[in-house]
């Protein structure tokens, strides 16, 4: 069978990106004249058809193209709440939205729409798509939103909804009326929406002093991103937090073949306020989006806000072979430095400190990263028994990089051998620098964490 050829294999090929590909085929700048004849030559070698797009020049169309995954439409879509709204947005502006649906064929093989060749002023990317399909977009010159997720791009502008408080918001509430087996249901990893409603039950638990299980995170969709039967495990939670109703919804339908009463037996909540919501028997108890508002913000693109504010890790100064220290809280912010890092072609380790094994969390996802990852438990139920310095002391790195709390980043003074940074988790008061409430000291005197952190350098803060 003849292998089916896709832009990725032809930039393996030459070792170089996929959007220089892309440049090449297209006939954009970009790219040198030398690398586009090789491009060209290779697809060729390969059979892979392309046509050469043109874009065409002069005014603009006034028209703004809306693009969303197929997997992401079907007849009660949630995301096509949001078209409607960005339509009539568009309309009261005297400009027109057109909606595309990229197929999985088309996002695999990085083929740019049609629709949008030379017809189109700028594009709203509605919910994620493949980093190299929004690279590929990105890579023309008009303007593009991302709606509804993000991702680590600094130069894009992203819309979305506070997943992170609103999931941690809805696990306490499940928490404050009884509960203590809770699980999540959602495919961390498809999306970051789901990966910070994850992250939300994640803090709700911990800070409830709730064992955090690797039996309770249950995926809902496979690697195509299409939903999935819910394999439930055998000791059964009380509650499930549920990543969207659609989920909720087809949770709750498989419960009760099961035999299990919700919500008498068993709690189930969902996030979006869809259609599923009112289809549920009984309904489901969810988090409201607003939809209309946030629609509405792409359109006019002129916001007051206030922003800007603390600072985030410098990833120039590590050298190749940066290790990366968290306890508790302080893990989850580098899970993201680890994949920036990895995507600068860096190779970091991890150390993680927990106080016991029930404890332990992020660890299978920074394993999936392909980095060493070091367990360091306060009662040797896992890993090194002791705390994050006594995996330190042992461990070769260039640079450190830790988030924690101060009596932690004590103690690491006392073993660390490179300069490095501290992401400080002082409280805050206002949250933007005029109280004063969480200011630390340093060489050069008072500093707030809110405003001029929370990143520090080591040199700044011990000297």
């Amino acid at each position: 069978m003849t292998k089916n050829v896709k832009m990725q294999d032809i930039a393996d090929r030459l070792g170089v990106s996929v959007v220089a590909v892309s440049k090449a085929l297209s006939g954009k700048s970009g790219v040198s004249d030398a690398l586009r004849e090789e491009v060209c030559r290779t697809a060729k070698e390969l059979g892979y058809s392309y046509t050469v797009r043109r874009k065409q020049q002069g005014s603009l169309t006034g028209n703004i193209c809306v693009l969303a995954s197929s997997r992401f439409i079907d007849e009660d879509s949630f995301y096509l709440k949001y078209y409607k709204h960005i339509s009539a947005q568009l309309q009261s502006r005297g400009r027109c939205a057109f909606f595309h649906t990229v197929t999985p064929e088309n996002e695999e093989k990085l083929i740019y729409p049609a629709a949008m060749q030379g017809k189109a002023d700028g594009a709203i990317i509605l919910g994620q798509l493949s980093k190299s399909y929004t690279d590929l977009i990105t890579s023309e010159n008009i303007p593009v939103v991302f709606l509804d997720f993000y991702d680590d791009r600094k130069d894009i502008d992203c819309i979305i909804s506070d997943s992170f408080y609103a999931s941690y918001d809805i696990t306490n509430f499940l928490i404050n009326i009884g509960h203590r087996k809770l699980a999540f249901v959602g495919s961390v990893k498809a999306t970051s929406s789901i990966q910070d409603r994850y992250l939300g039950y994640i803090k709700s638990l911990m800070e409830h002093n709730i064992h955090v299980s690797s039996n309770y995170v249950l995926e809902d969709r496979g690697e195509d991103g299409l939903m999935k039967p819910i394999a439930l495990p055998v000791d059964m939670p009380t509650a499930f937090v549920c990543n969207c109703d659609g989920t909720a919804y087809q949770l709750i339908d498989q419960l009760k073949k099961e035999g299990y009463r919700v919500p008498q037996d068993i709690s189930v909540t969902g996030f979006d306020n869809s259609v599923y919501s009112e289809m549920s028997d009984p309904k489901i108890t969810t988090i409201e989006v607003n939809t209309e508002q946030m629609s509405a913000l792409p359109a006019g693109s002129r916001l007051d806000v206030l922003t800007g504010l603390g600072n985030g890790y410098d990833t120039t100064l590590c050298g190749d072979n940066p290790v990366l220290v968290g306890g508790g809280v302080g893990v989850p912010p580098l899970y993201g430095l680890c994949k920036r890092l990895l995507s600068q072609g860096r190779h970091p380790s991890v150390v993680l400190g927990f106080n016991k094994e029930s404890e332990i969390f992020l660890r299978e996802e920074f394993e999936a990263l392909g980095v060493p990852t070091h367990i360091a438990t306060a009662d040797g139920s896992v890993g090194t028994k002791g705390f994050v310095t006594d995996v330190l002391k042992d461990l070769s790195y260039s640079y450190f990089y830790s988030c924690g709390p101060m009596p932690m980043f004590r103690a690491m003074e006392q073993v660390v051998t490179t300069s490095g940074q501290y992401s400080m988790e002082e409280r805050m008061g206002c949250g933007f620098g005029a109280c004063m409430g969480c200011s630390i000291q340093t060489k050069s005197g008072a500093k707030r964490v809110c405003k001029d952190g929370p990143v520090f350098l080591r040199e700044e803060v011990f000297g």
